[in-house]
């Protein structure tokens, strides 16, 4: 089923349910306008620099007068591909269709099965039906769009239709590789609108994987002011009775949004006695005679910089204030591993925090020293021009970023040239 149907299926089950009967809507607007809008926030979106959830939160904002009707306009019109120009809206449309009235999206959804066929793994050759890899990738998309707008709106309904046997999405074959995806997006509303039920399916689901994406919604969902200790706690009975292992996202995102609320009490409990259940990694050690050769094991503190950082995305002034006191780790923060997070945190973000957080003289030491280690590219762009050379325009870039770090004439020199030599590369190969 290609996307030409949605406007005979919403059509139909309009007919279905009496909305034909009901006060009409305001006639659509026609494709040119509706197109000339999406190019108008498409320009705002880059010209701003929006990224992340910003991004996100202005993709809805644009959208949330849109017409059933009027998404169809526009979506029928990029499956046939003749509106290039905004295709990047295909995705956030789909969402927005699913938050007005998911049933149209599910039959679409559903009708991928006759596509894909019934094995995933056959599926993955191109040959014969069956679809290549990357297009089951484009129809996973499609379904996370339909989840996510479907979520915003009734998460419990969303959460049943992949989680029950006879759900409204179960018999979708996409479930099969890709359904623990979906959890994250479903557990951030569902967390809002009933923690205690959000916290009752974590702990009962038998599948570690859906386990982990829910825990991920779950930290940007649960409410301010919950009992986090009470919570870390009945999650380390867990990891004793060897039920579930969901410790990464607990060193991070959850972690963080208790330093948000108490830094303090966060802190002292990761490195409590009962937090070494989360707070201690087994390392392997090796003999140094032989690198190759492991001779033991031995337990080492996680370091809190991956906290930091999703605390820094979600709380700039609070986590900016801490590493002010705290600016041994700063550095850290800025290491090889502590990744650009899904929270949105970006190289303009570090580049704030060090300017709020370091005086001039220590800036200019760190960032000396990120130049010596070929690493400043972790809080400067890349250029992405290959194989052209990168030109003026391209440089104005890195010089406007440059100036935001307010370091000296000489420091500002070498970031240029380390960029000049490096301009495809965040950390160069061979780091």
């Amino acid at each position: 089923m290609n996307l030409i149907s949605r406007s005979i299926i919403a059509t139909c089950l309009s007919f279905q349910i009496g909305l034909a009967e009901e006060q009409p809507e305001r006639p659509p607007r026609s494709v040119k306008e509706l197109v000339a809008s999406l190019e108008m926030a498409g320009q705002k979106i880059y010209s701003e620099g929006l990224r992340g959830k910003d991004e996100i939160s202005y993709q809805q904002k644009i959208l949330a007068n849109w017409s059933g009707p009027e998404i169809n306009l526009v979506l029928n019109q990029l499956e046939g591909d003749r509106l290039g120009g905004v295709h990047y809206w295909k995705e956030p449309l789909i969402e927005q269709s699913a938050y007005l009235d998911e049933e149209p999206e599910c039959i679409i959804v559903l009708g991928f099965n006759s596509v894909i066929g019934t094995d995933l793994d056959k599926s993955h050759h191109a040959s014969g039906r069956y679809s290549t890899e990357m297009e089951v990738r484009s129809y996973y998309d499609y379904l996370e769009s339909v989840i996510k707008g479907w979520s915003r709106r009734d998460p419990k309904a969303a959460w049943a239709a992949i989680n029950k046997p006879n759900g409204r999405l179960s018999r979708s074959v996409l479930l099969k590789e890709y359904g623990h995806h979906l959890c994250k997006h479903i557990f951030v509303h569902l967390s809002k609108v009933d923690h205690e039920f959000a916290l009752a399916e974590l702990f009962k689901h038998p599948d570690r994987l859906y386990r982990r994406s829910m825990l991920k919604g779950m930290s940007r969902g649960l409410p301010s002011g919950l009992d986090w200790r009470k919570f870390y706690e009945s999650i380390v009975k867990t990891i004793k009775e060897k039920k579930w292992d969901p410790i990464i996202t607990l060193r991070d995102r959850i972690l963080a949004r208790w330093m948000q609320e108490d830094h303090k009490a966060a802190i002292a409990w990761f490195h409590s006695k009962v937090g070494e259940a989360i707070s201690l990694m087994e390392v392997e050690v090796y003999d140094d005679e032989n690198p190759s050769k492991p001779i033991g094991v031995k337990k080492d503190r996680v370091s809190l910089r991956f906290a930091i950082r999703h605390w820094l995305a979600n709380d700039k002034e609070g986590a900016t204030a801490w590493l002010k006191d705290h600016p041994e780790m700063i550095e850290e923060i800025l290491e090889k591993g502590a990744w650009v997070d899904p929270d949105s945190l970006t190289k303009g973000d570090l580049r704030e925090m060090l300017v709020g957080t370091l005086s001039q003289q220590d800036r200019n030491a760190l960032l000396l020293k990120l130049v010596k280690n070929k690493t400043a590219g972790r809080v400067l762009s890349e250029l992405n021009t290959f194989p052209e050379k990168p030109t003026e325009e391209d440089f104005a870039v890195i010089k406007r970023e440059i100036a935001e770090l307010k370091v000296s004439p000489a420091v500002s020199a070498k970031l240029l040239a380390f960029r000049e030599a490096h301009p495809d590369w965040s950390d160069p190969i061979g780091d």
